[in-house]
């Protein structure tokens, strides 16, 4: 699962226009993320990457068994992005996340 946004940003170098790029990426039970960064007037370029929280992680700052992790996600209320509900709930065993706001 990845969901990606792309951002129109002044550049830190000269201040011409430049762009990001975000992931967030959950794979193989894993959350990671990624940042590319561009501008058009001094071709600076730039890119990171990392991990983000494993689902032990997760339950450690929930306070959560895995028996609890597992009640508490089904049920209502839980926010978070597209990729790490999809992540959580995959870890879990549950049904994937269904968003009940409007757009």
């Amino acid at each position: 699962m990845r969901q990606a946004a792309t951002l129109d940003r002044l550049c830190g170098t000269c201040g011409g226009p430049g762009d990001s790029g975000f992931a967030q990426i959950g794979e193989n039970g894993v959350l990671r993320w990624e940042l590319d960064e561009g501008c058009a007037s001094c071709q600076v370029q730039g890119c990171d990457r990392g991990p983000g929280p494993g689902s032990a992680e997760l339950r450690d700052v929930l306070g959560l068994s895995v028996a609890d992790a597992r009640e508490t996600a089904r049920g209502p209320g839980h926010e978070g992005t597209l990729v790490e509900l999809s992540l959580v709930a995959g870890l879990l065993n549950v049904p994937g996340p269904v968003s009940t706001r409007g757009r």
